[in-house]
């Protein structure tokens, strides 16, 4: 039995590379652009893991994270681009964060570089 993904993100193009990538990797990849049934699909169909946009139209992806947490453990990617600025006029920064997700983690260094470490999912 293939390892199920979901694939949760609002740009339907980006959406079906993602699956493509999955599929040909095979995996059987289940995907939505709406936080709301991305939440419905995690509770009946249990995948092994959630690839989860931060910025859906309907729910934010944080909420979305929450309510699959607090039905298990199954781990949860976050595949999203997130700006901020550092004031009026002042350059964007990516804001650091960490996220586990089988032992991967992410954050940005001090410098404003992407540091990513972690290990492989299987």
């Amino acid at each position: 039995m293939a390892t199920t993904v979901l694939v949760v993100e609002d740009e339907q193009k980006l959406r079906e590379l993602v699956r493509s990538y999955l599929e040909r990797a095979g995996f059987a990849v289940l995907s939505t652009g709406s936080g709301a049934d991305a939440i419905s699909m995690a509770l009946s169909a249990g995948p092994d893991l959630v690839i989860l946009d931060l910025g859906l139209p309907d729910v934010p992806g944080e909420s979305v994270a929450r309510e699959i947490r607090v039905a298990g453990s199954t781990p949860i990617l976050m595949l999203t681009c997130r700006r901020f600025c550092a004031g009026a006029g002042g350059p964007p920064v990516t804001k650091g964060w960490s996220a586990t997700a089988a032992g991967c983690w992410s954050s940005t260094s001090p410098g404003g570089r992407p540091r990513c470490e972690g290990r492989r999912w299987t």
